[in-house]
């Protein structure tokens, strides 16, 4: 069915004529009537946006288009270069770290303290050191640890009935002693022979409680404590009573060569114990080292047995 044109068809075969050759009128007209509408536009729209090739003359200028076109070849990847690689990482591991904090500055040492150093005076620490080996000898002598000893002689058991359970006034001890001395004169044989079995019994008591105190003791404390008071009464002239602690248990002493002189001599001596000591004295110091040497052997001997028995009495 034909269809009407519109006065843009007209327009637009008006300008398309110009352009082609002349040619019969009804040819273009025929050619104009019969086209569709939706597939022809006006060249003069054409600058307006409106399309102006029909659909089927579209589908074929794409498709030579793209005919016409070359593919794109892709270029090969260029390949990671070591540097360009650790600055990429680089690059990486910097955005990951954190900032960094600054370090806080160290703090000066604080200066040392110097210490002065005490001067000790020489004569100051030697008698720090004698002190200290006097308690030492002390503590080690036993002092005041021996039982109590009860009054042993008829004078001793007097006196102190008679002041037992008595309050002596100060000053007054020396005024007594001299009653009792007065008034013990004048005691009777009776009394007397109370006083010298008190005594006794009291001695026989004194005896066993020291025998009993001693061996509460090792043999090496006995043996420790004798010397600590020997050397107590030749070094700082304490003197301990009894100066020597008796104990059985001990090795027995050495004896000097002297000594053994005089053992060997005093009972070819007359007279008094002690004027016979003094002679024999006397008669030693005359005498050669010849003479001496039987002594001085005896001593000797003495002298090896008393170490045996010590080193055996401290294992």
């Amino acid at each position: 069915m034909p269809v009407i044109v519109s006065s843009a068809v007209a327009h637009a075969m008006r300008a398309y004529g110009r352009t082609l050759p002349a040619k019969p009128l009804a040819s273009a007209l025929s050619r104009v009537i019969l086209a569709r509408p939706s597939f022809l536009i006006a060249p003069s729209v054409k600058s307006r946006g409106y399309a102006t090739a029909t659909k089927k003359k579209t589908t074929t200028t794409t498709t030579t288009t793209t005919k016409a076109k070359k593919p794109a070849v892709k270029k090969p990847a260029a390949r990671k270069t070591a540097a360009t690689a650790a600055s990429k990482t680089k690059k990486t591991t910097s955005k990951a770290k954190k900032p960094v904090a600054k370090a806080a500055k160290p703090k000066k040492a604080a200066p040392k303290k110097v210490v002065k150093r005490k001067v000790v005076d020489p004569e100051k620490k030697k008698e720090k050191e004698l002190l200290e080996l006097r308690r030492e000898l002390k503590r080690n002598a036993l002092i005041h640890k021996e039982p109590l000893r009860l009054p042993n002689s008829p004078w001793s058991v007097y006196i102190n009935r008679l002041t037992k359970g008595s309050n002596i006034p100060t000053g007054s001890f020396g005024g007594l002693m001299k009653e009792a001395s007065a008034t013990f004169k004048t005691l009777d044989a009776t009394e007397l022979r109370h006083l010298a079995e008190t005594a006794q019994e009291n001695q026989i008591q004194n005896a066993l409680n020291y025998k009993k105190w001693v061996d509460s003791h090792t043999p090496l404390e006995i043996h420790n404590a004798n010397n600590a008071r020997r050397r107590l009464s030749t070094r700082f002239g304490i003197k301990v009573f009894p100066a020597r602690i008796v104990d059985d248990r001990l090795p027995k002493a050495p004896s000097s060569s002297f000594a053994q002189f005089v053992k060997a001599q005093i009972n070819n001596r007359d007279g008094k114990v002690s004027e016979v000591v003094k002679a024999l004295g006397a008669e030693w110091k005359t005498m050669s080292t010849s003479d001496k040497k039987p002594y001085t052997d005896l001593a000797a001997a003495e002298s090896g047995r008393y170490a045996l028995e010590l080193e055996k009495l401290k294992a």
